[in-house]
């Protein structure tokens, strides 16, 4: 069970991003607000904490959609029919749903492998990129890491980098950690060990670990739990095309 500490730090972080108040969190009723962290973000985006969903839209489709919109999430936040009901043929894709959870120095386990499980540091930037070529551009994009300003986890296994997980600060409290594995060397565990390196080291730099990946994604979801990650909420996003 994640610290009263964290949810409430998490709690802070998210009624500031969807900007509404903390008793609106976990309300019995869905609420539409007008996009806020969102920013010119051009569609829809609802995540649920326990309650009611909230859903997030541009300002200027929130007259026109919100009602509907927030009536369709009080059936739940899964990709079916009701949303191409509320946006009819502006409905480009259903993203979702996802799970996103967390982990603090309470619920974190270790996980070893047989295998290095470093930091990266500039000694490995030619690994780095031979990895990201064994990987699709899709897979790199969801999941891959370049050095900089945060480190970068990484695991060495039959002779190459294997896998790598990163993460990205946000609001100065969260790290939202990403993850990749080599294809021909999935299935050892070693993405479970790049992100239980990278998530050690965000929780001594003070940070709340998150880890989120599609509920449908069974072998990312098995990582999380695997690891102690315990969920907060779940999030679906509507892609809309312009008028």
């Amino acid at each position: 069970m994640l610290s009263p500490a964290t949810v409430d730090a998490l709690d802070g972080y998210w009624v500031a991003w969807l900007g509404v108040p903390r008793s609106r969190l976990r309300a019995s009723r869905p609420l539409a607000v007008p996009h806020a962290g969102l920013g010119d973000y051009a569609g829809m985006y609802a995540q649920a904490f326990g309650g009611a969903p909230i859903v997030s839209l541009p300002p200027a489709l929130l007259e026109r959609y919100g009602p509907d919109a927030a009536r369709a999430a009080g059936g739940g936040l899964v990709d079916d029919e009701r949303w191409r009901a509320v946006f009819g043929e502006r409905l480009e894709a259903v993203v979702g749903p996802a799970v996103i959870a967390y982990a603090d120095a309470g619920t974190l386990r270790p996980f070893g492998v047989d295998a290095e499980v470093r930091l990266l540091d500039e000694a490995d930037r030619p690994a780095l990129r031979a990895l990201r070529a064994a990987v699709s551009p899709e897979a790199w994009e969801h999941g891959g890491s370049t050095l900089g300003d945060a480190p970068v986890a990484g695991v060495f296994a039959d002779g190459a980098l294997a896998a790598v997980s990163g993460y990205e600060v946000w609001g100065r409290r969260i790290a939202h950690l990403a993850v990749v594995t080599r294809p021909d060397l999935r299935g050892r565990g070693l993405g479970a060990a790049a992100v239980a390196l990278a998530a050690r080291t965000a929780l001594d730099a003070g940070l709340v670990a998150q880890y989120r990946t599609l509920a449908s994604n069974t072998s990312s979801m098995a990582i999380a739990r695997r690891l102690g990650f315990v969920g907060y909420a779940a999030s679906l996003a509507v892609r809309l095309r312009g008028e």
